[in-house]
């Protein structure tokens, strides 16, 4: 494997195969946790966690929330995965924090852990700083906070024709009592760097990279990927934080992509 990512070969994201998947959601800030059936190729079913309120094509999942996991052993209960069956964990955002965890915990069951738009280290002073400050915005005015920092999750380019959907997510979490945002900055801004166990591990990891990511910088990510030896990467030109909704089809064609490779 390459440890950057090629697209050359691409797999048609709806290509008809015989086996399932479960594609397991959770919204951004809060603990609902989505689930649809899709075709894929492989010969076991591989879990999947990403951390949107939405599928990879954009359209929602109404289905009601779960109670909210307290541990990594709630979540890993609602995944309700064998005991002796391996799968493959996708994070996005927090999520892949939470899945960087749980793979520090259950190491021995995963196939591969796919960061997308996220990072196993831990925050560095100024990401800090910055967390504190978006706590404060949030409790002074959740609503102008909330839609400040969904708009700037976008790339410029992709705003218009996705205006639609990004108001969907304002209101959502408009709807959310500020505690559950500010709950969410804290635990992201106090989380354990992780690098270290993830050193040594038994499974593959990959990461899906924004270039203009204005949640992440790029450089520091690249440099956490250069201490976790066999660790692979691509990077998604012209997109901020949210890959699956700004780049759907290559965000696909990327699991899928590690799905044949893994399993």
């Amino acid at each position: 494997m390459r440890k950057n990512f090629k697209f050359d070969d691409r797999i048609p994201i709806n290509t008809k195969l015989n086996c399932n998947r479960y594609v397991e959601k959770t919204s951004r800030i809060s603990p609902w946790i989505f689930r649809k059936r899709l075709d894929v190729e492989f010969h076991s079913r591989a879990h999947f966690k990403i951390q949107s309120s939405t599928s990879l094509s954009g359209d929602p999942w109404p289905r009601p929330a779960p109670p909210a996991p307290r541990s990594n052993h709630d979540i890993m209960s609602q995944l309700d995965i064998p005991n002796d069956e391996k799968f493959i964990l996708v994070g996005h955002s927090m999520g892949g924090y939470i899945g960087a965890n749980i793979a520090k915990r259950y190491g021995n069951r995963l196939h591969a852990l796919c960061l997308f738009q996220s990072k196993v280290g831990d925050d560095d002073t100024d990401k800090k700083i910055a967390r504190d400050r978006a706590i404060n915005a949030a409790q002074e005015n959740k609503a102008l906070y909330v839609r400040t920092m969904i708009n700037g999750l976008f790339h410029e380019k992709n705003k218009a024709r996705l205006q639609d959907l990004i108001d969907q997510q304002i209101t959502y979490a408009t709807s959310l009592d500020v505690k559950a945002i500010t709950s969410a900055l804290t635990v992201m801004k106090n989380r354990p760097n992780e690098i270290d166990s993830l050193v040594h591990r038994d499974f593959s990891l990959f990461y899906f990279l924004g270039e203009n990511d204005p949640s992440i910088v790029l450089q520091s990510v690249l440099q956490e990927i250069e201490n976790l030896p066999g660790a692979a990467y691509y990077i998604e030109p012209h997109i901020g934080h949210m890959a699956h909704f700004e780049a759907p089809q290559t965000a696909g064609d990327f699991i899928q992509r590690i799905v044949r490779t893994i399993v």
